[in-house]
Order: C-alpha cells, then structure tokens, then sequence
C-alpha cells in the first residue's frame, strides 16, 4: 500500500467518524438548538480531537449504566399480582 492510498484511507476514516458524530449529535433530543449546533461546529473546527470529545459528552448525556444484574424478566403469560 503506497503513501498516497494510505492517506485517503485515514482520511476518508476520519470524515465517516465525524459525520457518524455529527449525525447523533443532531438527532439527541436531550440538546438544545444551541447545544447540537455548538458541537457540531467543535466536531468539524478540531477535527479528531472535537468529535471524541462530543462522542464522550453525548455517552454522558445518555446515562450510559452497565446493565442490571438483578432484573428478571418476566414471562408473556405471567399475568402479574392476583389482586
């Protein structure tokens, strides 16, 4: 692989991650107007460094938890209480 076709393999790496950013940065609903179009400028103005940090905020932003390991899930046919 030659020098050239390596740098617009980075590069073409670099604007799908961006975009893939940019696009949940503009569908969160928990961001104002403001907020997504700040970001989306922060995404594109430092380019690897402003989507990693919008990548993070929007992990934030969702509460990202690990799971519950003490759910059960209940079966379709339990009808729940007798009351």
């Amino acid at each position: 692989m030659d020098a050239a076709t390596l740098a617009v393999s980075a590069v073409a790496v670099l604007v799908l991650y961006q975009g893939y950013v940019t696009y949940r940065v503009a569908g969160s609903l928990g961001l104002t107007r403001g907020q997504k179009i700040g970001q989306c400028i922060l995404i594109w103005i430092l380019p690897i460094i402003g989507a990693v940090i919008a990548h993070i905020m929007l992990g934030h932003e969702l509460g990202v938890r690990s799971a519950d390991r003490n759910f059960t899930p209940q079966s379709p046919n339990d009808a729940g209480p007798m009351d």
